[in-house]
């Protein structure tokens, strides 16, 4: 089997009852080499906080953050503040960017 990488996405993957079995699933393949769990982060930062173990280590968190939805969130800007500290060196932030928004 020829190495790959692997996306989690949705809907929202962490809302699935399963997700943390599918993820530490996917993390003991040997030729599965990251996987990115793209998330619009609805749980809370405990939720991620557990994935900060061995069997979590080839997942990338992808907060993806909608900025024509949350505008005045706090909660979500923190959030994403707090999440990118979290595991600096395995998430990055995603947004979308539209033409009003310039």
């Amino acid at each position: 089997m020829v190495p790959f990488d692997i996306e989690v996405e949705g809907g929202e993957p962490t809302l699935h009852p399963d997700i943390l079995t599918i993820l530490q699933t996917l993390n003991k393949i040997d030729k599965c080499q990251k996987i990115q769990l793209i998330t619009n982060i609805v749980k809370p930062l405990s939720f991620f906080e557990q994935l900060d173990k061995p069997e979590y280590n080839k997942l990338e968190i992808a907060p993806s953050y909608h900025p024509e939805y949350h505008k005045k969130d706090k909660y979500v800007k923190k959030l994403i503040q707090k999440l990118l500290q979290f595991r600096e060196e395995q998430t990055f932030l995603m947004t979308n960017i539209l033409k009003r928004n310039f």
